[in-house]
C-alpha cells in the first residue's frame, strides 16, 4: 500500500518502517498527523489540500484492512 507523503515524511522523521508496522500502527500514526495538521501543528505550510486528501483517502483504505 503506497504511504501518504504526510505521512511518509513523519515516519521517516521518527525513524519508523512502515514495513514492519500493522495497519492498526499506521492508522493510529496518520490519525496522529491528521489531527496535528488540523491544530496547525505539523507543517501546514508544507503541505496541500491534496497531501490531506491522500491522507484521508489512506486512513480509509487502512481502516478497511483492519475490520476485515
Amino acid at each position: 500500500m503506497k504511504i501518504p507523503k504526510m505521512l511518509d515524511d513523519y515516519l521517516e522523521e521518527t525513524e519508523q518502517d512502515e514495513e514492519t508496522m500493522s495497519p492498526e500502527e499506521l492508522y493510529e500514526e496518520a490519525s496522529w498527523v491528521l489531527s496535528q495538521y488540523n491544530v496547525g501543528e505539523y507543517y501546514n505550510d508544507q503541505y496541500t489540500k491534496k497531501d490531506v486528501a491522500a491522507l484521508h483517502a489512506f486512513m480509509t483504505r487502512i481502516c478497511r484492512k483492519i475490520v476485515r
